[in-house]
């Protein structure tokens, strides 16, 4: 068949949404028939090729953001905020998302209970990093959230759940320790966002 499978969501109690890339109508006809039983919805991206972009895209989406879930759950903790009630206050606002929902609360809460291997989302930031190299295009954030989980990674923590990392890093000191106390600034080269010691 010459279709290929988009993004779905995974770790979630609703029917996934995918997409389907391929350059022949009819296996996009074809894979629609297949893949209706198991996604709500299907959306046909383009060429071969598409649908691993698009994949590509979403672990983008969802690995930046889940650092800044964390860094704004962890604040909230800090300033004894009620993790719900914030969800409740946000929920409808800019801020509101399935992630949103899904995560803030249960990283306020130290919940790590398994959604997905902190090793998995390095190598989607790996994948997105290649992309960005081969059309010439820097992805700063993306690079720092790759260094971020391949630092924990080294640390032994690879197998650990995605929620975990922040924690890991607040409770480790791990910026400073990762730049030996330094100020950090942002390189790019390549497409790379390196993070480099600075002496004062």
């Amino acid at each position: 068949m010459g279709a290929e499978l988009g993004p779905r969501r995974r770790g979630h109690a609703q029917v996934p949404n995918g997409g389907i890339g391929g350059n022949v109508e009819e296996h996009v006809e074809q894979a629609e028939g297949i893949f209706s039983s198991i996604s709500n919805r299907m959306t046909n991206l383009g060429p071969a090729g598409s649908g691993q972009t698009v994949k590509i895209i979403n672990q983008v989406l969802v690995g930046i953001g889940l650092f800044a879930m964390s860094e704004s759950a962890s604040l909230a903790g800090a300033a004894n905020l009620d993790p719900q009630r914030v969800v409740e206050a946000l929920t409808g606002g800019r801020a509101d998302s399935v992630i949103f929902r899904e995560f803030f609360a249960k990283f306020a809460n130290r919940d790590y209970t398994p959604t997905g291997r902190i090793a998995n989302m390095l190598k989607d930031m790996q994948n997105a990093q290649d992309l960005g190299r081969s059309v010439g295009l820097p992805l700063p954030f993306t690079s720092l959230a790759a260094d971020l989980n391949r630092w924990l990674v080294s640390r032994g923590l690879g197998d650990a759940d995605m929620r975990q990392r922040w924690s890991s890093i607040a409770d480790l000191k791990a910026i400073e320790s990762l730049l030996e106390g330094g100020t950090s600034t942002l390189k790019l080269e390549n497409s790379h966002c390196n993070l480099e010691r600075t002496n004062h």
